[in-house]
C-alpha cells in the first residue's frame, strides 16, 4: 500500500474511532423527575495504538415506551444495563423545544446525543430468570405476570415458564372471604342434608327444615355481604384499579 493510501486509511479510521452509534451501559443514578440518567457506556475507542475506556455520560435522557397517551416505565437503578444510541445530529434544540430545527451544532454522532434505551443487551451469565417461553411477561424479582396467547393472566413467580406462587391477597379482601366461610359453611351443609333426606326418602319436615335452615344461611350470607361491601373503602385516584 503506497504512502498516501496509508494516510488516507489513517485519517478514515480515526474518523470512524469518533462515529459512535450504539453500546451498552451500566446506569449510575437515575432522576425520575426528568428522566434522565447518568452511565458510565461500556466500551473503548482506540486512539493510534492505545484503547481508552469511554467518559462518564451526564444528562442522558431514558426513553420509555410512551405512546397513544399510554407509558410503560420503570425506574432504573444503579447497575442496570440499558442500549445507549446516538444521535445522527444534535438534540440539543429539540430536546428543549421538541421543534424541528436546524442545529446550532453541526456534530455528529456524538456522545453528548446519546439517548438510553431500556432494553439492553445483557450478558449471557446474567438472562432474566423470571421469563415465561409462551407468554407476554412483566416480571420483578418479587414476582411476576404473564399474559398468555389463550388470553389468560396468570399472576406469581414464573419458575420454569410457569407461575408457581400466588399474589398475597389484600388483607381486607382475606378477612372479607374469612367472615364469609362459616356463612358459606352453613349453606352447604344445609344444602348436604336436603340432598341426604331426599335420597333416603325422608319425612318432608326434615326436608322442610333442611330448606329452611338454607333460607336463613342465604339471607345470612346476603346481610354479611352488603356489609362488608357498605364497609369497602371506595377507590380513589390512587388505589382504583380495574378487574381483568
Amino acid at each position: 500500500m503506497s504512502e498516501l493510501a496509508n494516510l488516507i486509511a489513517g485519517a478514515l479510521d480515526a474518523k470512524l474511532q469518533t462515529v459512535h452509534v450504539c453500546v451498552p451501559a451500566r446506569v449510575v443514578s437515575y432522576a425520575v423527575a426528568t428522566q434522565t440518567c447518568v452511565v458510565d457506556p461500556i466500551g473503548f475507542v482506540r486512539h493510534g495504538d492505545v484503547e481508552i475506556a469511554l467518559p462518564r455520560l451526564s444528562d442522558v435522557p431514558l426513553s420509555p415506551m410512551r405512546l397513544g397517551g399510554f407509558t410503560v416505565h420503570a425506574p432504573a437503578q444503579a447497575g442496570d444495563t440499558v442500549l445507549l444510541v446516538f444521535s445522527d445530529r444534535s438534540l440539543e434544540e429539540w430536546r428543549t423545544t421538541g421543534l424541528s430545527s436546524a442545529p446550532s451544532d453541526h456534530r455528529a454522532h456524538s456522545l453528548a446525543d446519546a439517548v438510553a434505551l431500556p432494553f439492553g443487551v445483557w450478558p449471557e451469565a446474567s438472562p432474566s430468570a423470571q421469563v415465561s417461553p409462551t407468554g407476554l411477561t412483566i416480571a420483578h424479582a418479587l414476582g411476576a405476570i404473564v399474559l398468555n396467547a389463550d388470553g389468560s393472566v396468570v399472576l406469581g413467580d414464573v419458575v420454569g415458564g410457569v407461575a408457581a406462587q400466588p399474589v398475597p391477597l389484600d388483607p381486607l379482601l382475606v378477612a372479607a372471604l374469612q367472615a364469609l366461610k362459616p356463612i358459606l359453611s352453613a349453606i352447604l351443609a344445609a344444602s348436604g342434608t336436603i340432598a341426604a333426606a331426599g335420597a333416603a326418602a325422608a319425612a318432608p319436615p326434615t326436608s322442610l327444615a333442611s330448606a329452611a335452615a338454607v333460607t336463613t344461611a342465604t339471607t345470612a350470607a346476603q346481610a354479611a355481604i352488603n356489609t362488608l361491601l357498605a364497609a369497602w373503602p371506595p377507590p380513589t385516584a390512587a388505589t382504583k384499579t380495574r378487574a381483568l
